[in-house]
């Protein structure tokens, strides 16, 4: 198996690759990818990968050139695809996004490798990026959604159903450190001062609706007499996202929330993270796939409350593990943390979402689907 990933940082889909390919035992596979945070994580983790020369992101947000750029990374990219495709001779490539999809399918048509395209994310609603992956679906052998949401939208593109199948990542275990390290008690203190921690993990966004979180939290404490405080882990990665924090920041300052609010940005032990909270906040003001974060914070036993909206629900077993709320009504979100009916799950339950959401049920799901490509 060769994977392709055209992006150096490390977002959501490439944590949920990395941490795939850490456990897998069925199938041998390589990496090919850009320089950068992704491959650096890589190596730590001991996964083999190869660095390409020419794939990597084009910061279209500060970048007013990027459709030159992208003509002269797709250029090189076909070479060194069909090089290495030459070398490797993979039963089937496997590309992390469409943007590899659009970088890998001509060499790969022409060497005749099987491709599988993962789906982490929904589609743009503008019609280029549909006619294109429409378009790029017809030769691909299968495209891989991570939840029944993202493959309705590929259905409603006009794709036929039996190309795309759903398949779950892995709700892996958090990163644990000493029990009693600097982040802990960072955690700690901060908490102690509180009645309700919420916590909000992830990438530093617009779409991550932090700002309707905030909003949530003003309300719970000036409508409902709550004390409670929120604890925000995660970097801004780009310009846009910069912006936004120093949005937030402001914000927190306007509504008088200076000493509810920490801003911790990215954090090493989410173990700890999660056992300081009383409930995970997932409030997305645009549909998301599958949310790691929240895969994650079940696993580690901490309450969500989270929008329902895209993927979430599926996440969240329609309610069954964690408390949904409709979405873009941050006064829906106090009233439903302030009735304190978060609760950390049973165990017949914890063990039916560890069932769904298995790394051995994801493995065995991908094996199915190389073996049914290959004959």
């Amino acid at each position: 198996m060769l994977f392709v990933s055209h992006t150096a940082h490390l977002g959501g889909a490439e944590i949920v690759l990395q941490r795939f390919l850490r456990r897998v035992k069925g199938f041998e596979y390589l990496i090919l990818i850009p320089a950068g945070p992704f491959s650096e994580s890589l190596a730590a983790a001991g996964v083999p990968y190869l660095l390409s020369r020419s794939l990597g992101n084009l910061h279209r947000d500060a970048n007013v050139l990027w459709p030159f750029a992208f003509v002269y990374r797709f250029v090189l990219a076909q070479f060194e695809l069909l090089y290495w495709l030459r070398c490797l001779r993979p039963s089937v490539v496997q590309c992390n996004n469409y943007v590899s999809v659009v970088y890998t399918l001509l060499p790969a048509l022409l060497l005749r490798t099987p491709i599988v395209w993962h789906m982490h994310d929904f589609v743009r609603p503008n019609r280029a990026t549909r006619w294109l992956l429409r378009s790029m679906s017809t030769p691909v052998s299968k495209i891989i959604a991570v939840s029944d949401a993202v493959r309705g939208s590929l259905l409603d593109l006009g794709i036929p159903p039996d190309k795309v199948v759903t398949v779950y990542n892995a709700a892996d275990p958090p990163a644990q450190r000493e029990a009693s390290g600097p982040e802990a008690r960072k955690f700690e203190a901060f908490a102690s001062a509180f009645d309700l921690v919420l916590g909000v993990m992830g990438t530093i966004s617009h779409l991550k609706g932090i700002h309707e979180i905030l909003e949530a939290l003003r309300l719970l404490v000036s409508e409902h007499g709550c004390n409670a405080g929120v604890m925000v882990a995660g970097q801004a990665a780009t310009s846009t996202d910069r912006h936004y924090l120093q949005e937030l920041q402001e914000l927190v300052v306007r509504h008088g929330l200076e000493q509810r609010v920490r801003f911790l940005g990215q954090i090493a032990d989410t173990d700890a993270f999660y056992r300081h909270l009383d409930a995970l906040v997932h409030y997305p003001v645009k549909p998301d796939s599958l949310p790691t974060v929240i895969l994650e914070a079940i696993q580690s036993g901490c309450p969500v409350v989270a929008a329902r909206i895209g993927g979430v629900p599926e996440c969240l077993g329609e309610g069954r593990w964690g408390e949904l709320v409709a979405p873009h009504d941050p006064r829906a979100l106090a009233r439903t943390l302030a009735t304190g009916t978060r609760k950390r799950l049973g165990p017949d339950e914890l063990a039916a979402f560890r069932r769904r959401f298995s790394h051995e049920a994801k493995e065995a799901r991908h094996l199915e689907i190389y073996r049914g490509i290959l004959h």
